[in-house]
């Protein structure tokens, strides 16, 4: 375990050592190349309702996916344009061709990271944790139910969330205001691990929800700072866990989804596109509100 003084300082002397330089750069001495791949999206099917924002795939079962909503509320909504979306944030369980299986409903606002193990579903809101509760912070629901059993913070003062995955037993949060993906015990609710976020290139600046693949290696969905879908440039970057290593930056194809939430399932790369992207206007771009795969090509 460790402290939150030991654990920024941590971060600080990782960001120092291991900064890598910006994609289109030349590579500093000792610096390795970032390997550059391109992807497209093919879509699956569509989320219920709007805004889809992050998804939940379970490591070892094939009972289907969980895609969780962000409804816009106060500066949100009125930063785009639209009215505020009454009542919960839900969270669907649903098959492989689109059909609902369960509904479940959480006191989670400006939900944006979710999380499911054997027995939990991680519902985890993307407000500062100044809000008032129970607005902020991860909620656990039981995963058979969707009955709350308890709201916590996110450990470390890391503030809200971008995305959250479960992997063998432990709970992985992006902690926004650390710019770090933590590892959380569930037990003894403390961060025992961490991997500061890379935002080195014009193309990073913006991170979402990360995953695990197959093989290890995580996966984080990546965005440009952009005013539109037309102007942005959306990824995915993949991290070596053990170094915290950036092995290859994968750029998406033009006309592809606007990845927000990203999980792993069968060999392939899923995710969801919100339809609600900081400074774009509201439901721009060709994937809104699908869930697609994403192809390395």
């Amino acid at each position: 375990m460790i402290g939150k003084r030991q654990f920024l300082a941590g971060l600080g002397v990782m960001a120092t050592s291991s900064a890598l330089a910006q994609i289109h750069s030349p590579t500093p001495p000792g610096r390795k190349t970032i390997a550059q791949r391109r992807a497209k999206t093919t879509k699956l099917f569509k989320a219920p309702e709007f805004y889809p924002n992050c998804l939940a795939i379970p490591e070892k079962s094939d009972s289907g996916i969980w895609i969780g909503q962000q409804k816009l509320k106060g500066i949100q909504a009125s930063g785009s344009g639209v009215p505020e979306q009454p009542g919960p944030d839900l969270v669907w369980l649903m098959d492989w061709n689109g059909k609902v299986l369960k509904t479940y409903a959480s006191a989670s606002q400006v939900t944006s990271g979710l999380a499911v193990s054997n027995t939990s579903l991680y519902v985890i809101a993307n407000n500062e944790t100044d809000y008032p509760p129970p607005y902020t912070g991860v909620h656990d629901l039981d995963v058979k139910t969707g009955k709350t059993r308890w709201v916590k913070p996110i450990p470390l003062g890391g503030g809200g969330t971008h995305g959250a995955q479960w992997h063998d037993g432990k709970l992985w949060i992006i902690a926004s205001r650390l710019n770090a993906m933590i590892r959380v015990d569930p037990e003894s609710w403390t961060c025992d691990y961490a991997i500061r976020i890379r935002n080195d290139s014009p193309d990073t600046t913006r991170s979402h929800d990360m995953t695990f693949d197959d093989q290890g290696f995580i996966w984080l969905a990546t965005a440009s700072t952009s005013k539109s879908y037309a102007e942005g440039m959306q990824g995915i970057s993949k991290y070596d866990p053990k170094t915290g290593e950036v092995l290859e930056q994968v750029t998406l194809e033009p006309g592809s989804c606007d990845p927000h939430g990203l999980g792993f399932y069968k060999g392939a790369l899923i995710g969801c596109d919100a339809g609600h992207h900081p400074g774009w206007p509201d439901k721009d771009g060709p994937g809104v509100g699908w869930i697609f795969r994403i192809e390395l090509i």
